[in-house]
């Protein structure tokens, strides 16, 4: 009697859920790129410091609701001395979670000039440890954690090394890139980065249907219970 009383409030879930797979997101990508002056590491040739601007920022606006369900970033024509000197991170201003260690103590002492450096969680492999970097899509990379440090306005670390940290948060915001050289004697600049980001946002109509199929089910099983009792 229980399976037979219930079966149209599952059956009725059941369509919900269906309802909910099919209707509850509008899927996006698109790619932001910073459009500031060339970025210099660090601000005083073959000195300890911070790049210049520190940060360097993305403002991106005009999404509305849509939350990031995946973050990608991509570093172009990148050039340093000593690559392993270099700590990247990138953070979302205002987010005490939004931050992500991109890269630091990676590549060794070989100079790298103008590299495209893409990094996804998705990633085959790390940046190089001792190693020359080449162009290539990478996971986050860090040969030496918990030695980073980033002056402020940069927050205190512990920092992630998953992209994923942005996941959630809306995409609407500031976008802050973080570059610090580490040691002297050496020098560097990046031309430009961008952001890619892959949102989601309920639709309109979305509880509308998951009510449309919910409340009938709810319904019938009511009523069955009321001819029991008469």
């Amino acid at each position: 009697m229980f399976h037979r009383l219930f079966l149209p409030a599952a059956t009725a879930l059941a369509a919900a859920f269906i309802a909910f797979s099919a209707c509850s997101a509008a899927q996006a990508q698109i790619t932001y790129e910073y459009a500031g002056p060339t970025i210099v590491i660090p601000t005083s040739p073959n000195s300890v410091g911070t790049a210049d601007p520190y940060p360097a920022r993305i403002s991106v606006g005009g999404n509305g609701d849509h939350l990031i369900t995946n973050l990608t970033v991509t570093l172009t024509n990148l050039t340093h001395t000593n690559p392993n000197d270099l700590n990247i991170l990138l953070v979302k201003a205002g987010s005490s979670t939004a931050n992500t260690l991109l890269m630091s103590d990676a590549g060794g002492t070989a100079d790298i000039s103008n590299v495209n450096l893409t990094f996804s969680d998705a990633g085959s492999q790390m940046l190089p440890d001792e190693t020359q970097i080449s162009s290539g899509t990478f996971k986050p990379t860090d040969y030496q954690e918990d030695s980073d440090a980033f002056p402020a306005p940069a927050p205190g670390g512990p920092y992630s090394l998953f992209l994923s940290a942005f996941n959630g948060q809306l995409a609407d915001g500031d976008y802050d890139l973080y570059i610090l050289d580490d040691a002297s004697l050496d020098t560097g600049s990046l031309s430009r980065f961008s952001i890619t980001l892959t949102t989601v946002v309920p639709e309109p109509g979305t509880f509308a249907l998951i009510a449309s199929a919910v409340v009938p089910g709810i319904a019938v099983v009511r009523r069955r219970r009321s001819r029991r009792k008469s």
